[in-house]
């Protein structure tokens, strides 16, 4: 844990501030990251450990693919699949939006043991230039007849909930744009939302639990969007581990940790006038994801997401164990960022506070606590306000001393 003592200094600053001293350092930045020579595979051991006789099994399963959406973009190649039996039945099956997934069928006398492997190499980069997303809040944009089904609740976002319907309006009553509606959306879940991992990571559940782990912010985050007619869907894939360094306009180095490997679920965010999609990550950036994640498969929610299972059994049902290994290399990593300091955004859960980062118009976030030493405890909308505050690193991450 590092600790260091910095200087804020706010020229215009936009919110009021909360007097427990709770709030996001946001700052703006504009440039490009990418990562080359990726090389990643997962694999995944089931045992059955009790039960009648495995007959007969299916798995299906998504394979990285090459993708371009706003600010994100990735290139696959040599994706492939391997299994301990032998998969005759092997077939690439592709969803109504071309997502491909394998499709593997085998017939035993008795399976007591599967072992999948999947391995890809690929590449990416993320972009961000200075302008900002022009559309209008709430949307009077018309949405594409496929992007339509996004709208909608599913088994784990329950956008028709009234409790979460009516939090996500209190939370964008002040927004005219998307952009801002899907920033304050995001932030207020990471200043809300503990992280933890449990089993059921639902919306309701996640909002009423106040913890969640990676599905469980994307889908809390995707639920109070779509409550508000925001078109989102749920993406999962792996982050993989490199380190890199970010440089700020004032002065030093942000240190990216290393992050990983494991498997990650993001959300995506539908914009009319770009008629594209933007990702975001619920723990971590709103607009963009790092060029660390290789993006899998979307979908609605969770809902077999990743792996689906089915199995022919004699006898009792099978109770089957699953654990995997994640390997993965990066060649490289490069990135050309400016930052500038620009303002503050609310949030905080148990004294905890959002450190962000911010580019022209969108915030990303980086999880730290701040504690605020001197400053005062109101402000006025375009007043300048001097503050002095400690804040303590997470693991993985260290900061430059001085910011201003």
């Amino acid at each position: 844990m590092n600790k260091n003592r910095f200087i804020i200094i706010f020229i215009t600053l936009l919110i009021q501030i909360n007097p427990i001293f709770s709030q996001n350092l946001i700052i703006k930045y504009n440039g490009y990251a990418n990562s080359s020579n990726i090389n990643g595979s997962e694999e995944y051991y089931y045992d059955k450990t009790s039960g009648g006789n495995i007959i007969y099994g299916c798995f299906e399963f998504p394979i990285p693919y090459s993708e371009n959406v706003k600010h994100n973009s990735q290139s696959v190649s040599n994706a492939y699949i391997y299994s301990n039996y032998d998969y005759s039945n092997y077939e690439v099956i592709y969803n109504e939006e071309g997502i491909p997934r394998v499709k593997i069928e085998f017939e035993e006398d008795d399976m007591d043991y599967f072992f999948l492997e999947r391995e890809y190499s690929a590449s990416t980069s993320l972009n961000f230039p200075k302008d900002c997303f022009e559309d209008e809040f709430p949307i009077t944009s018309s949405i594409p007849g496929y992007v339509q089904a996004y709208l909608e609740p599913s088994y784990y976002v329950q956008s028709n909930n009234p409790t979460l319907r009516n939090l996500a309006q209190s939370i964008v009553s002040n927004s005219y744009t998307m952009e801002d509606a899907v920033e304050k959306i995001a932030m207020w879940t990471r200043g809300n939302i503990t992280y933890a991992s449990q089993d059921s990571q639902d919306a309701l559940t996640v909002y009423n639990r106040k913890e969640g782990n990676c599905r469980g912010f994307s889908h809390l985050i995707i639920t109070l969007l779509r409550s508000v007619g925001i078109p989102a869907r749920y993406s999962t894939g792996v982050i993989l581990p490199h380190g890199y360094n970010v440089p700020y306009k004032s002065s030093g180095y942000l240190t990216l940790g290393d992050n990983g490997p494991k498997l990650h679920a993001f959300y995506e965010v539908y914009y009319p006038l770009i008629d594209d999609w933007v990702r975001g990550d619920g723990q971590t950036y709103v607009h963009h994801t790092d060029p660390n994640l290789i993006k899998f498969n979307h979908q609605l929610d969770q809902d077999n997401s990743e792996i689906k299972i089915t199995l022919g059994y004699t006898g009792i049902p099978p109770t089957i164990d699953r654990g995997y290994d994640i390997g993965s290399y990066i060649g490289s990593v490069n990135s050309n960022y400016q930052y500038i300091t620009e303002g503050i955004f609310g949030g905080s859960e148990d004294g905890k506070n959002l450190i962000s980062a911010y580019r022209e118009c969108i915030t990303t976030g980086i999880n730290d606590e701040v504690s605020i030493i001197n400053g005062p405890d109101n402000f006025k909308t375009g007043e300048s306000v001097y503050y002095e505050a400690e804040f303590t690193s997470g693991s993985g991450y260290t900061y430059p001393v001085n910011w201003s």
